[in-house]
């Protein structure tokens, strides 16, 4: 291989380029540095917002709708029920050809007071959220009385799917101090207690106005029983809110 030979004659200790093509010429080290500074940078990546369950999220205030999740399942299945619901019971009240009925002697149990009766009893905390709505808006017709409280139904079933996608307990309740875990334990203790006076309520009433299991007034059951359900599962779910806020603070 040829050398290159400096100018009194002797040997150079380099390649020159020529003897070297993969090498190529001789390069512009300020041309390199023009075309460095013009090539585009690469967006730097921005860390995107965690759920609590570490899964990321699409960023904004609403972010992207997944049907896929429970909170935007729950809210749009009952909200859909029980406008249904609220449909059914004012066509009964106004369009039926029994309205007249209905409306001077009261309606029977069957089937005219069973679509609010399940919406009631379906949405009970959502109902018991809007009962101060009463002394706001006072006395209104029926059917403007559930409107009014759909939106509560909407946020209700929100919330439960919400704590079914992320877990029952919110990760940021977890790292609250330990005495914190009180103030669910005592929000607990008081469900319970309304629910077993609900369930005291209605074995009063049935042992004064109940007569058969099999009959239509046991259907007004419903009313007492099924919103002490609600009560006592609230009442669990903090009692095991405040059972790993207890466990698991930092102090």
């Amino acid at each position: 291989m040829q050398t290159a030979r400096s100018a009194d004659g002797s040997l150079g200790s380099h390649l020159t380029w020529r003897n070297r093509p993969c090498l190529g010429p001789p390069r512009d080290r300020g041309t390199d540095r023009r075309q460095r500074k013009s090539r585009p940078r690469r967006p730097v990546p921005v860390p995107r917002p965690q759920k609590e369950s570490g899964q990321p999220v699409h960023p904004g205030v609403l972010g992207k709708v997944d049907l896929r999740t429970y909170r935007t399942r729950l809210p749009i299945l009952f909200g859909a029920i029980s406008l249904a619901l609220i449909g059914l019971d004012a066509y009964f009240w106004y369009w039926s050809p029994d309205r007249v009925v209905v409306q001077h002697t009261g309606a029977p149990i069957w089937p005219y007071r069973i679509p609010s009766l399940v919406l009631l009893t379906v949405n009970a905390p959502a109902f018991a959220a809007a009962g101060p709505l009463r002394w706001i808006v006072g006395q209104q017709e029926f059917w403007l009385h559930f409107i009014s409280r759909l939106p509560f139904v909407v946020l209700w079933w929100y919330c439960v799917g919400r704590r079914l996608d992320l877990g029952l307990v919110p990760a940021s309740w977890l790292r609250q101090p330990r005495v914190l875990a009180l103030f669910p334990a005592f929000l607990g203790a008081a469900l319970a207690y309304a629910g077993l006076a609900t369930l005291a309520a209605a074995a009063g009433w049935w042992s004064e106005w109940g007569q058969s299991l099999w009959s239509q007034q046991a259907l007004l059951l419903l009313e007492y029983v099924v919103p002490a359900l609600w009560w006592f599962a609230l009442a669990g779910w903090l009692g095991l809110a405040a059972e790993r806020i207890w466990a698991r603070s930092s102090g």
